[in-house]
């Protein structure tokens, strides 16, 4: 007598809540059920890792390519530095200071994303995590890229954009939880009148 082959056990999947009316008389005002809610959260970080690699990526393109600038850019960016020279109140943007501020700007983003996908407890990691690879930037421009020069300099201009990120997203987090406590506060005033 041949045994009966058993049945996978499979677990049904979770039961997806419907959308339950937020205020019975306003058929279009729905609250949100947990299941979508976590769907939407999960996509939402999906979306953001994707951006961060890719920014990551883009970083990676333009500070470890043989060429530090675009030739075709070079006269472009001499004619412009040459009129802000001959212009006494804009006399101080030199070469050094754009390419000091677009070394910030680079890292601007890159600790928002971070800090973003990591939480904002994480400051400190996405901090050391950027000085660890403007550090590793530097490293392999002076290893194996001639055409490149590695400068200390930047390493503090990236650390700098990295905390100014950081700074954004702290600050833009307070105003956030500062707007809904205070809409917490006015709706419960209104309750209790």
């Amino acid at each position: 007598m041949r045994p009966e082959p058993l049945e996978a056990a499979t677990t049904p999947p979770a039961p997806v809540a419907p959308a339950v009316p937020d205020h019975p008389g306003e058929p279009g005002r729905m609250r949100r059920t947990p299941c979508t809610t976590d769907r939407r959260r999960r996509r939402a970080r999906t979306a953001l890792a994707v951006v961060t690699v890719a920014y990551l990526g883009f970083v990676a393109w333009l500070t470890l390519t043989p060429q530090p600038y675009d030739p075709a850019a070079v006269p472009l960016l001499d004619r412009v530095l040459a009129l802000l020279q001959g212009f006494p109140p804009t006399a101080w943007i030199t070469f050094d200071v754009v390419e000091f501020s677009a070394n910030v700007a680079l890292f601007v983003p890159l600790a928002v994303l971070l800090l973003l996908l990591l939480g904002p407890r994480r400051r400190w990691p996405v901090l050391a995590l950027a000085v660890v690879l403007t550090c590793s930037i530097e490293l392999a421009q002076a290893a194996w890229l001639p055409t490149r020069v590695s400068d200390p300099r930047d390493v503090v201009a990236n650390t700098a954009g990295a905390a100014l990120g950081i700074a954004l997203v702290l600050a833009a987090r307070r105003v956030r939880l500062r707007g809904a406590h205070d809409r917490a506060l006015r709706t419960d005033g209104r309750r209790r009148a």
